[in-house]
């Protein structure tokens, strides 16, 4: 403590946390002993990929089990040991966290106050990744924090602050594969396109079975600040405030991600996923080249508002701000655009369609300027009786949103900046590259006339920003109604809503199409749309939108004689194109964006929620012994209760041939099962699994999107306190 003129004050604080834990099961479905040999008269009816007929007693011969995969098995995967398929293992987990915490507060006067706050953090971590024993992931975060404040009070009607913060924020991961045994090691033709000695990473998925996932060797370091200033002024009626900020972001990422291949089987040629495991038969193998990116952003914000008190029982907001867009720009112009048919000059021999950043009508940040974002905003109160027990709200404002960092991670990706090679359906994990020439590793043009003369290596994947991205807003609006029931006692019902419009999405741009007769995995790149130039094109553009309705009640006891209550209660829905997890993984048909509206992810229909206090009146009248024993105990809680989170049954196989691979089931008949099941009838079977069926060829699946209801959830937490 600082004693002095008592003007400065200062704490510092550092904690520690260590932890070891397993803090769920991991399970997975592996191969029985019979199927380890091939032997699936178990498992219902396989086919042979080389005739298309059922395999003989499904039964796959010794000889057609690619030897890589006896090698995995028997070094990665054990048998059951929970009956005779399913695998469960305890998730290992381990952190270890460092927080230094600094405050500094310092009054030059009355009138003026400086602030200072500073955060590091240091988390170190071990934890379980996919569903085998030994593979392991090691992420990192090193963050630090500071800010700035520094209040002004000119006068009883005027306050100025102004603030200035810092942050870095840095992410690092490692992998570790059990023994660091490579896909080489194995005994596969597979060379990793890391260009340095490094740790082996794997992302293998049997669909329906098991995962073997490291995560990949990556780093994210960014740094962001950001100044602003606000002026508070009272102005008879009014207390006007305005004010404004400017920001600015750098950061960088990359590493050897997917440096290592990730290889996908999902029962493409046999009907069965692990079955084509066995084949060594993948749906698809991708393949990424180190890659690196460094970004900048800058960026500026005003806003005025006004309070208005208009009368004793009505007061009205006014407000506006004004935040436009300023994209991103990559250091290096690792950006591009697909426009079919023009011939970048950048990259003249770039194949037509994709540009880049300084070809005619492409902007360095690709994504243009977007200046006129205007947000109003406008609220009031009213108390109609003029007693205080009866009072209206509402409001409504429009609210822009930001483009985040991860769509431009899917750039560094494109050539020349690296090579990203897709392969579906590959002739065998074996030998995925039989019949074409092995690109890695690759280094990639690191001069002018390098990257002018490079040769672009086809088909090419990309990703792709829209030319007319704008910017997204929320527009969002609610009115509510509060009434006091009693002294203690309030109820308030509101409606709220919300419109989501020109939200960030991405979709498939050259999706393969279906030739009836005539569509395989294997010959995916050939039926492209801009075949034989481009392979997938990841389009990124702004055309998703959501809405959002709830009713919202609740009801509010002030603590007296030892007892309060909060309880609240919603009602809503929440609709939309592409969630904010799925808005990364894309449209299923890229065909018919509308065929994915529906029910969000996230979307809860019913919520409620109830929190207590409870002085316990026990011995609370006496003064002696009992009552300093005895009494003086507090109970409180919190009890949450809400509807399940909607889901889509998948068709877990592309039948659609469009080589997107989120085709869903279609619906032949009625999910919904009977009411009245036991418990343990409703974990055997949630839902009416028979009403669904894989797509039919050609097809994205007639079920819609998020129709069925994962089940609820009850929570509660009770305390107990103790006042001495």
């Amino acid at each position: 403590l600082y004693k002095g003129r008592d003007r400065t004050f200062f704490l510092v604080s550092y904690e520690a946390r260590r932890t070891r834990s397993s803090p769920s099961a991991i399970t997975s479905t592996v191969p029985t002993a019979l199927e380890r040999q091939g032997d699936f008269s178990r498992a219902g009816p396989i086919r042979d990929p080389a005739t298309g007929a059922a395999f003989p007693g499904n039964v796959i011969p010794p000889g057609r089990i690619d030897p890589v995969v006896r090698n995995f098995l028997d070094r990665f995967v054990p048998l059951a040991n929970v009956g005779d398929r399913l695998l469960s293992l305890d998730s290992s987990s381990s952190t270890n966290g460092d927080q230094v915490v600094g405050k500094v507060d310092h009054s030059f006067s009355d009138h003026n106050r400086l602030t200072g706050r500073y955060i590091f953090l240091n988390v170190d971590q071990t934890k379980s990744t996919g569903t085998l024993p030994s593979f392991f992931s090691h992420p990192n975060q090193r963050n630090s924090h500071l800010v700035v404040k520094d209040t002004h009070i000119f006068g009883p009607a005027l306050l100025n602050t102004v603030s200035f913060t810092f942050s870095r924020v840095g992410q690092r991961q490692s992998p570790e594969a059990p023994g660091n045994i490579s896909w080489a090691d194995l005994g596969a033709n597979i060379v990793t396109a890391r260009l340095a000695p490094g740790p082996t990473a794997y992302q293998m998925s049997v669909a329906g079975y098991f995962t073997a996932d490291t995560g990949w060797e990556t780093f994210q370091p960014r740094n962001s600040y950001q100044f602003a200033d606000n002026v508070a002024y009272t102005w008879g009626r009014h207390l006007l405030k305005m004010g404004g900020e400017f920001r600015g972001l750098y950061g960088t990422g990359g590493g050897n991600y997917m440096t290592d291949p990730n290889i996908q089987f999902r029962g493409q040629f046999t009907g069965n996923a692990l079955a084509d495991f066995m084949l060594g038969r993948p749906a698809s193998y991708a393949q990424i080249s180190p890659i690196v990116s460094s970004v900048h952003q800058m960026g500026y914000a005003l806003y005025l508002q006004d309070d208005v008190r208009v009368s004793r029982n009505f007061t009205l907001n006014l407000g506006i701000r004004y935040d436009p867009f300023l994209p991103m720009t990559e250091n290096n112009n690792k950006l591009a655009t697909f426009m079919p048919g023009q011939q970048s000059q950048v990259y003249p021999n770039a194949p037509r369609g994709i540009l880049f950043p300084g070809d005619a009508g492409v902007p360095r940040t690709v994504i243009p300027k977007d200046q006129n974002n205007i947000g109003p905003r406008i609220g009031f109160a009213a108390d109609p009786t003029g007693t205080g027990r009866i009072s209206l709200r509402g409001g409504y404002g429009i609210f822009y949103d930001t483009l985040q960092l991860e769509p431009y991670a899917g750039f560094i990706t494109n050539q020349p900046f690296a090579l990203q090679l897709v392969i579906p359906a590959p002739p065998s994990l074996s030998n995925p590259f039989a019949g074409r020439t092995n690109p890695f590793p690759f280094s990639p043009p690191s001069t002018p006339e390098d990257f002018r003369n490079y040769r672009f290596v086809t088909p090419v994947t990309a990703a792709s920003f829209d030319l007319g991205y704008r910017t997204a807003y929320v527009q969002q609006w609610n009115f509510n109604v509060q009434t006091q029931l009693h002294s203690n006692w309030m109820l308030t019902v509101a409606y709220v809503g919300s419109k989501g419009t020109k939200l960030f999405g991405w979709y498939e741009k050259d999706p393969a199409i279906y030739i009836p007769g005539g569509s395989t995995p294997a010959n995916t790149n050939q039926r492209r749309i801009f075949a034989p130039s481009f392979g997938p094109v990841k389009h990124m553009a702004s055309f998703a939108d959501s809405k959002y309705h709830a009713v919202q009640v609740s009801v509010n006891k002030r603590l007296s004689r030892g007892f309060s209550i909060l309880t609240s209660y919603t009602f809503g829905k929440t609709l939309d194109l592409l969630s904010p997890g799925t808005a990364y993984t894309g449209v299923p048909n890229p065909f018919t964006f509308r065929a994915s509206k529906g029910p969000s992810d996230f979307d809860i229909s019913h919520r409620w929620v109830a929190s207590f206090i409870w002085d316990l009146p026990l011995f609370s009248a006496r003064r002696d012994v009992l009552h300093h024993v005895l009494g003086g105990w507090q109970l409180n809680g919190i009890v949450t209760v809400r509807s399940g989170l909607p889901f889509s049954v998948m068709s877990g196989v592309d039948n659609s041939f469009s080589g997107v691979g989120l085709d869903r089931a279609d619906l032949v008949g009625d999910p919904d099962l009977p009411g009245g099941r036991s418990r343990a009838e409703r974990i055997g079977q949630f839902f009416n699994t028979k009403a669904f069926a894989p797509n039919a060829l050609g097809t994205f699946g007639t079920s819609g999107r998020n129709i069925l209801r994962g089940p609820g959830s009850q929570n509660v937490d009770l305390g107990v306190m103790k006042s001495f």
